[in-house]
């Protein structure tokens, strides 16, 4: 019954994970602790993704118009990121009815 956990893919964990971590985060916090943007570390000031971690952040609280704000693409990039995931774990059940 549960032989299907061993095929889902490393990477519909990754995306659990990120998507976890980035609704975790507090997006009202003044400090930015980490920033993994690599165009902000090399010193740009325009990125266009910046903003998305606070855009899913501000989404998993329900704030539809600050996760807007944030970033447009938030609630898209959850919808799509959510269908690949769920995606990825219908392939691997599938997979171990086949086994």
């Amino acid at each position: 019954m549960l032989q299907w956990l061993y095929h889902i893919p490393r990477e519909a964990f990754i995306w659990t994970v990120g998507l976890l971590a980035m609704a975790s985060f507090d997006p009202h916090a003044s400090a930015h602790l980490i920033s993994l943007c690599p165009l902000d570390a090399l010193g740009f000031s325009f990125c266009p993704g910046c903003g998305l971690g606070h855009s899913i952040a501000h989404l998993a609280r329900g704030e539809l118009l600050l996760s807007w704000e944030a970033h447009p693409l938030g609630l898209p990039a959850v919808l799509v990121i959510s269908g690949r995931v769920g995606t990825l774990l219908v392939d691997a059940y599938s997979r171990s009815l086949s086994d």
